[in-house]
């Protein structure tokens, strides 16, 4: 295969969701036997965006020099796709090209949606992720965007369905409005009678969302400080009755799949990309309305851990998202012959 593809990310810190969800990308490239190279594309700080950067580990990494500003990062944007075929679009990517009047932001969104109109075709996580990106960039890159979906390494990931879970519902996420953690919040206060536990981190942007979170923790609700490493997330991830998410807005959402796999029952908000991952089962969901909320959650936890479904588990796996890539690359390549 003579495809050349450009796999983009952020810079993000090792025990993230997105560095994780990069990790096995490139594995799945690696696996496909599909020709790639690697950019971080570093959030800077100080920048708008307000998250993570190592200047001299990824300067080493890329060879490329280190901009300032927004505009830096669309311009490593554009340096990545340069003579590329096929664009490996992750999340922060398109969550970068949201609308601002920033003169500096329009000027480097302006360099970004050019870097991906040049490109053959976009290979992105969900649907959702294709909708944003035509939202921002125009129709012409929906229309050449791929959703692949993401993969879960089953070997680093240390998976402990466990017997003892002390924990009855467990939410795991960055303090962000959009992940809607009061909400959790409520339901623990809601329910005394339940353990409840946060996985959290600090959202730069919105401080005020984590002094709020712990203004308003019940007694029932434990709160562990993240980032934290594989194994220790795992550890909790078995010792949960069920997974909650209250979430407003998704891409690929690695805990609740890295929680099923654990042996938790979950439970989902009904928003997208929810259905193209988990289908119409093994996942309960719910509305926004508190008594629907309680109900579910209430019967998942009822029901208890199940064992993982074969054939999701499968889906999952490096190897199965390295077939899917080359099955797509594959056919945009004779496309273009």
């Amino acid at each position: 295969m003579t495809v050349r593809v450009a796999l983009t990310c952020v810079d993000y810190p090792p025990h993230s969701s997105m560095a994780r969800h990069a990790d096995v990308t490139r594995r799945a490239l690696d696996s496909a036997g599909i020709p790639h190279r690697t950019i971080l594309l570093p959030r800077l700080l100080g920048s708008k965006s307000g998250a993570y950067t190592r200047p001299l580990r990824w300067q080493a990494s890329t060879g490329l020099r280190l901009e300032d500003g927004e505009i830096g990062h669309a311009l490593h944007l554009q340096a990545a796709v340069r003579g590329a075929s096929i664009v490996h679009c992750h999340g922060p990517v398109r969550v970068d090209l949201r609308p601002s009047l920033d003169p500096e932001d329009i000027l480097s969104h302006t360099v970004a949606r050019m870097a991906l109109r040049r490109a053959r075709a976009i290979v992105t996580n969900t649907w959702q992720e294709v909708g944003e990106l035509g939202r921002f960039c125009g129709r012409g890159v929906r229309d050449k965007s791929i959703p692949i979906g993401t993969a879960v390494s089953e070997e680093d990931w240390p998976y402990r369905p466990g017997a003892d879970r002390d924990v009855d519902a467990l939410w795991v996420g960055t303090l962000s409005p959009h992940k809607r953690p009061l909400d959790f919040v409520a339901l623990a206060g809601r329910r005394p009678d339940w353990t409840c536990a946060m996985v959290c981190s600090p959202h730069m942007r919105y401080p005020e969302l984590a002094q709020q979170v712990e203004q308003a923790r019940p007694p029932n609700l434990a709160i562990i400080r993240s980032p934290i490493s594989d194994e220790s997330l795992a550890r909790i991830y078995s010792r949960a009755r069920c997974y909650v998410s209250t979430s407003s807005a998704e891409g690929y959402h690695l805990p609740p799949i890295e929680s099923y796999l654990s042996g938790s029952a979950v439970a989902l908000p009904r928003i997208q990309p929810y259905p193209q991952i988990w289908g119409s089962c093994h996942a309960r969901v719910y509305w926004y309305d508190p008594a629907h909320f309680d109900a579910t959650v209430a019967a998942a936890i009822a029901a208890g851990p199940g064992s993982p479904d074969p054939e999701l588990v499968s889906h999952w796996s490096v190897r199965a998202l390295g077939e899917r890539l080359r099955d797509v690359y594959q056919r945009i390549e004779r496309m273009g012959a």
